[in-house]
């Protein structure tokens, strides 16, 4: 974070009910005043998946925004695919 600009990118990875997991990489940047940053910017995507969402790909992006009181949001648009699952063998 600098005087004028605060900029993140990070990975995270969450897990579904039933045991498959998704990972997601995420760039943004937001303009900042006083110390605090303001409303941002941001592009994510899934980098992979385990059990029923290996090989799930994305594109999308975010804009985020913060409360006075440190708390705040996000709006989220994207496009997903999921292979379809290989017939079982018999």
């Amino acid at each position: 974070m600098t005087a004028t600009r605060a900029t993140s990118a990070g990975t995270y990875m969450g897990n579904m009910d039933k045991g498959d997991k998704f990972f997601v990489s995420s760039h943004d940047t937001a303009p900042a005043e006083d110390g605090k940053p303001g409303p941002g910017k941001g592009t994510w995507a899934f980098t992979g998946g385990t059990g029923k969402l290996k090989g799930i790909t994305s594109s999308g992006t975010y804009t985020t925004t913060v409360n006075e009181d440190g708390s705040g949001g996000a709006d989220v648009e994207s496009e997903y695919s999921i292979p379809a699952a290989a017939p079982k063998q018999k």
